[in-house]
């Protein structure tokens, strides 16, 4: 059962991903939400990266669509949304290698951490505000070293999906809740 912190953030995670705002996800908006992560980093479509993005973000897509979509509609409304948060299988197979190919968008010298700037922008595509994001960094750049590592940002991940804990540095990666 999911709490109901766990609610209210995939409530605005699900903002997040409904680009268009019609209150419902689709594959069109799957589609925006890489193709504005792959433009901030000038990523070139049909290259490595953009490959990999694109593959995990098409079975993020069928693992919605395929499994969420109790009524066929090809749509994903903010409640079927939530509900997959509560599945394991969605979380560890799906949504967190999503999350960390983001990050790896982000890491433009590939050298396992995002700095300030490159945080920015993968906050900016995902339409955080500029000092919420600001806020994220500060908290999960754990060492103070001016960047979130691959691991920081991992452990992050996972609180956002896993904790209820309103204080944890995870729960900052949606913006303020």
């Amino acid at each position: 059962m999911i709490a109901q912190l766990q609610q209210r953030k995939f409530e605005q995670h699900f903002d997040r991903y409904d680009r268009n705002g019609d209150e419902v996800i689709d594959q069109s908006d799957i589609d925006g939400l890489v193709q504005g992560w792959c433009v901030g980093f000038g990523v070139q479509p049909g290259s490595e990266q953009w490959r990999r993005v694109t593959k995990l973000a098409n079975r993020f897509w069928q693992m919605l669509d395929g499994h969420l979509d109790a009524d066929g509609d090809k749509v994903i409304t903010k409640e079927e949304w939530v509900a997959a948060h509560d599945n394991p299988d969605f979380v560890e197979k799906v949504a967190m290698p999503l999350a960390q190919a983001t990050f790896e968008l982000g890491d433009t010298d590939e050298d396992g951490r995002v700095s300030l700037n490159e945080w920015m922008t993968l906050q900016a595509c995902a339409r955080v505000g500029q000092i919420e994001a600001l806020e994220a960094f500060q908290a999960l750049d754990n060492d103070g070293d001016g960047f979130v590592t691959a691991d920081e940002h991992a452990a992050a991940i996972r609180e956002f999906y896993l904790s209820t804990d309103a204080n944890s540095a995870g729960n900052r990666l949606a913006g303020r809740i």
